[in-house]
């Protein structure tokens, strides 16, 4: 960029930051007026945190506060329309790329101004407010409609169906190509290790649909009950209403995840990595990936894991310095913790007095090490089972 457009690029933001003070001078004797940024190119940060900032409004809503608040959101493209059409409902939202770009720029010269808005983003807000306060974005009635019509196109309008996904590198590579993406492939996973839950799945009357808004291959199954709905079918209204609608989410911590947990639906966590930020919502399960020393030729414990900082190791590059390996579910774990999730919500999962004592020393080792996060969803018992000598 030249001085001179440099130059006239701080002289606009100069301007709007003088703008948007003495609007909220103008404003002040009624409202408090802030202003945020959206984001909206990766729904993992952009919905979780949209919908908890709704349901903390909701919350204080209700604790006296007197003095109204006006909020003004700018939004970039966003990567799912539905998402922020259901935004718009009960929000004011200016979706315009090259104003939310200035509004950034402007942020960045002049951050500590009090009309900005500083968004929080779950898994590190306060599951007690996730937890006790409803979704607040919502379909329509009119769109409930049109999703049942597209169960009746798919075959499962009168079944029960689950939804299941797998992280690869397809969706950042199509959808941010921008940036590198190697850095996150510790968290990928293979979705054909899904096979045999899926089975089971079908041996009791349950479809399984395959979601994800960019997938890297078609996958493919023998087994009439499965259906790869991602390849064939996939629009942002149906992941939306599929995945709000189904028994439970099969998936990982993919940002596509943010879509059941706002609508509330169960979630099985598979390849929970790293091990901070467990989910919010105290019907969902989860199952980590195990780390695997390389120097050790063996496991690391979960003790291990929290005491040397791995649970928060958010770059493929630092396992690969450590000489550790991420260690993905295999297909017994995942078909246990699949039967494990059913049952539940069955009611006839029955946890033992060794379940319940596994469970304790897990949270024992972890909360001490995650002070900001509640652990509101369980791990998996039949992973526990499996693997108890990673509670030493």
């Amino acid at each position: 960029m030249s001085i001179v457009a440099t130059y006239l690029k701080s002289l606009v933001a100069a301007f709007l930051n003088s703008v948007l003070g003495l609007a909220e001078k103008m404003v002040s004797p009624i409202a408090t007026l802030r202003i945020g940024d959206m984001g909206g190119r990766r729904i993992g940060v952009w919905l979780p945190s949209v919908e908890f900032f709704l349901r903390e409004k909701a919350f204080r809503s209700g604790t006296g506060e007197r003095k109204r608040k006006w909020f003004l959101f700018f939004c970039t493209t966003p990567c799912n329309d539905q998402v922020l059409k259901m935004m718009r409902r009960v929000m004011f939202v200016v979706q315009n790329d090259t104003l939310a770009r200035m509004f950034r720029f402007v942020y960045q010269k002049y951050p500590d101004r009090p009309f900005w808005f500083q968004r929080q983003v779950p898994p590190f807000a306060d599951g007690i407010i996730w937890n006790n306060i409803g979704p607040q974005l919502s379909l329509s009635a009119d769109e409930i409609l049109e999703g049942r019509a597209f169960e009746k196109e798919l075959g499962v309008s009168d079944s029960t169906y689950v939804c299941f996904f797998a992280r690869d590198p397809s969706y950042l590579m199509a959808e941010v190509p921008e940036i590198e993406h190697t850095y996150h492939s510790y968290r990928d996973s293979d979705i054909k290790d899904y096979d045999s839950a899926l089975n089971y799945l079908s041996e009791c009357g349950i479809w399984s649909l395959r979601v994800g808004a960019v997938v890297e291959s078609e996958y493919q199954s023998d087994n009439p009950m499965v259906v790869d709905y991602a390849w064939r079918h996939r629009s942002d209204f149906y992941d939306v209403y599929l995945l709000s609608h189904c028994k439970f989410f099969i998936g990982d911590n993919a940002g596509i995840y943010s879509i059941p947990q706002c609508f509330g639906t169960p979630f099985l966590q598979l390849n929970h990595v790293p091990l901070n930020g467990p989910t919010l919502i105290s019907t969902d399960v989860f199952v980590p990936k195990k780390l695997y020393s390389n120097r050790e030729s063996r496991y690391l414990s979960f003790r291990e894991i929290y005491e040397m900082g791995a649970h928060t190791w958010g770059h493929t590059s630092i396992y690969e310095e450590a000489d550790i390996t991420p260690v993905s579910n295999s297909r017994k774990e995942i078909l246990a913790a699949t039967r494990e999730m059913n049952m539940k919500l069955d009611d006839i999962w029955t946890e033992t007095e060794e379940d319940e004592e596994m469970q304790r020393i897990f949270r024992s080792i972890a909360c001490p090490y995650c002070p900001t996060t509640e652990h509101h969803g369980r791990m998996a018992s039949s992973f526990l089972r499996m693997n108890r000598e990673l509670l030493e």
